[in-house]
């Protein structure tokens, strides 16, 4: 009996043992013993074929796998082919894949760079910096993204009326952060349609997704700049260190420079046949100034803390000759401020596979005066200090949720304004936000957002339901065609709620309304977008409706130079936009040229259409866009931004404007250090003057200005970079302009 429990004992303990030694997953890894991700494996076990594709690390898990012997087989265009025979009861297997030797004859290059991916919720780009300097920036590069409309620094969407929100790994980012990083270190660009980050100021998101390189290294430039027109002097230094676990970046901005700008008004009452004329001469001696200072830690893939701190300062001397409407002369000098303070903390955690946490903080400080020298005893301050907190979480492959992504976040604002007449006032926004995207099929994709807020601005509770959806149909070879529906609140300012009186001149004053209510804007958008070769095709057709805008308004017949903010009335827009950007000369030229089509039409609301003294107006406008770059085989650089909209509507004026050019010749000495530089903004001055019509109940007004803006600036741009000795692994990069012949 003793022997048979002996016996018994032994047989079980070797099954436990052959079954703890049974295949659990494969591990791929390349020739150094580096997990390779995204390596499809081909399994034939029991007659059954399946394939997988190995995650982060290297693995593909195996289940329910009963048969004796497992058929293994990789095939994949960098690495020799592998066909073996494992045991299945061999325990877990490391498989070493040995790089493909491929010769020229083998490798076809490709002058274009492909969409890498496009669904609901975002769309995925490489970025071609072939045409670009070697030490070109980001924000050098955003220029040509497809579908994407650059003009001076500021991005936006094709389609969309506000600019788009800017993100460094998901992180806010400023234009200046953008021109700290190199165009080369864009691994990827996100661009995301609709955003849970979208508010009154933005619209979508432009996200850079940066590689990460293990080799520590120091770099950075600086640039100083001339007017040979005007005076003015420019400076923009930028210091950058990178290692594994860390990053520290730091820059420092300084502008001096004069400048000046005419005015006229001839206002014309039909009523009496009289007319009265207006002519307003200022110049002013700007100084702006700007430091940041931002520091990641990245301790492992699974955490990161970003920190950042900045200032920004415009300050200027102002003086101001008037000839008023009855020809009576004035001078009057003042000095004006406005700065700004922001910090800015993001912490980040995955745990586990499915789950992440994003925690969220930042601090906002926005400060304005005005205090008259000569002329008047006025003074005019303006401030707000703004508090963000938020929490994300986001959870992948939720079972009851079709397996999808979800991100639920809670988010508040706190604001105090203050100004130099009235007392100071604070109110509060809560935000609890939750998003999902869902692949219906291959084809057909779903991003749904949904806001709710409340505030208690004015000291009264209101809520708010706040929708966005957008759907993609991918066609193939044929493109893809979006449609999306999105809402959002505008909530007023501080400055159109201070009750102070802002005097730029006798005949130019700004009351704010303590009373103001928000703002709601729902705006529709249909898309199409398709890769043609070496060029890329956007087609966008928007409606957007807005009510209770807020605008400026006249309402005493007495006085047409002081205006109030009322939510006067409401605004529809009908647009379409088409955007073309095409890489040519093996990638050294790139051109993008967007044209669109508006109509606008005002509206006043019932409550004001007895009282206000404006017509509002309607009509069709257009607008152009250009952008070129052409990168020579000697390093010249030629670079074009022209844009021109002949007319632009607002409440109840016309606006009619000239193109805005700006051109730069750029080359590079001595191994890339040095770029020297010739910039032209505008150099003609028939393009600096503009005019305006502005209707009135009793009165027309034409208005006109004259900007002094033309200008021909000579940089000198020194960069440099140190790469440290350390051991370098397989760094992050790809190369999407080779592909193997079939």
């Amino acid at each position: 009996m003793d022997r048979l429990v002996i016996l018994l004992i032994l047989w079980f303990t070797g099954i436990a043992g052959h079954a703890q030694d049974a295949i659990k997953s494969i591990q791929i890894v390349d020739p150094q013993g580096k997990p390779l991700k995204g390596i499809v494996v081909g399994i034939n076990a029991c007659g059954k074929d399946s394939k997988l594709k190995t995650k982060e690390d290297g693995t593909v898990k195996l289940s329910n796998v009963n048969c004796a012997s497992i058929n293994i087989h990789i095939g994949n265009k960098f690495y020799e082919d592998v066909d073996t025979l494992i045991n299945s009861a061999g325990g877990d297997v490391k498989i070493a894949l040995k790089d493909k030797i491929i010769g020229l004859e083998d490798v076809e290059v490709k002058a274009f760079r492909p969409m890498l991916k496009g669904d609901a919720e975002k769309t995925i780009y490489s970025i071609d910096t072939r045409g670009l300097l070697k030490n070109a920036k980001a924000n050098e590069a955003l220029r040509f993204l497809p579908g994407v409309v650059a003009e001076n620094d500021t991005y936006k969407i094709l389609g969309k009326a506000n600019n788009a929100r800017l993100k460094i790994d998901g992180v806010a980012a400023s234009v200046e952060e953008l021109k700290m990083l190199k165009a080369t270190d864009i691994k990827q660009v996100e661009v995301h349609n609709i955003s849970s980050d979208d508010t009154a100021g933005s619209s979508g998101e432009i996200n850079i997704i940066r590689r990460r390189h293990e080799r520590p290294r120091i770099y950075g430039s600086a640039q100083a700049w001339t007017n040979l027109l005007h005076p003015l002097f420019g400076n923009f230094d930028t210091f950058m260190f990178q290692n594994k676990k860390w990053d520290l970046g730091a820059r420092m901005n300084y502008v001096t420079n004069k400048q000046r700008m005419e005015n006229g008004v001839e206002r014309q009452y039909p009523a009496t046949g009289s007319i009265e004329s207006l002519y307003e001469d200022r110049r002013f001696d700007v100084t702006q100034f700007s430091q940041a200072l931002k520091v990641g830690y990245y301790p492992n893939s699974n955490a990161s803390i970003t920190a950042k701190l900045s200032h920004d300062k415009y300050s200027s001397d102002i003086t101001h000759e008037t000839r008023g409407f009855e020809s009576e002369l004035s001078n009057t000098s003042a000095k004006e401020n406005i700065e700004h303070y922001l910090a800015l903390l993001n912490g980040f955690l995955k745990i586990g596979e499915n789950n992440s946490l994003l925690l969220k903080g930042n601090y906002h400080k926005y400060r304005y005066t005005t205090r008259y020298i000569t002329g008047y005893d006025d003074f005019y301050r303006s401030s707000m200090d703004e508090f963000t907190a938020e929490l994300v979480s986001e959870n992948n492959k939720i079972s009851w949720l079709w397996d999808d992504n979800v991100r639920i976040g809670l988010k508040s604002v706190w604001r105090r304004n203050d100004s130099h007449a009235a007392e100071r006032s604070n109110y509060s926004i809560q935000q609890l936000h939750a998003s999902l995207s869902h692949n219906f099929s291959k084809k057909l994709s779903m991003h749904l957002i949904l806001k709710g807020e409340t505030d208690n601005l004015n000291h009264e509770r209101s809520y708010e339901f706040l929708p966005s959806v957008r759907l993609n149909y991918n066609m193939g070879k044929a493109g893809s065609i979006s449609a999306n529906y999105q809402r959002n609140v505008v909530r007023p300012s501080i400055d159109y709620l201070n009750s102070d009186t802002l005097r730029v001149s006798e005949f130019q004053l700004w009351v704010g309304n303590p009373s103001l209510a928000s703002q709601h804007n729902d705006a529709f958008e249909l898309s199409y977008r398709k890769q043609i070769k070496s060029a890329y095709l956007t087609i966008a057709a928007g409606y957007n409706r807005q009510k209770g805008i807020i605008n400026p308004a006249y309402l005493d017949p007495q006085d047409y130079n002081t205006y109030t903010y009322e939510n006067i009335g409401s605004k529809d827009e009908a647009s379409l936009s088409a955007n073309w950007t095409q890489r040519l000369c093996k990638g050294r030229l790139n051109l993008s040229f967007t044209l669109a089509g508006l109509y606008t039409n005002y509206d006043v609301v019932r409550n004001f259409a007895d009282a206000v003294l404006m017509v509002p107006e309607k009509g069709f406008g257009w607008s152009a866009n250009l952008n070129f770059s052409y990168l020579t085989t000697r390093q010249w650089q030629y670079s074009l931004m022209c844009s021109y909209r002949p007319q632009t509507y607002s409440f109840n004026t016309i606006n009619y404007q000239k193109p805005f050019l700006m051109g730069s010749i750029t080359k590079a000495f001595f191994n890339d250090r040095l770029e020297v530089g010739v910039n032209f903004y505008n150099s003609l001055l028939y393009l600096n003057r503009t005019h305006a019509t502005s209707n009135f109940r009793d009165m027309q007004q034409r208005s006109w200005r004259k900007m002094y803006m033309n200008s021909i600036n000579l940089s000198l741009t020194w960069n440099f970079g140190k790469w440290f000795r350390g051991r370098r692994g397989a760094e992050d990069t790809d190369n999407n302009d080779i592909e193997l012949r079939k």
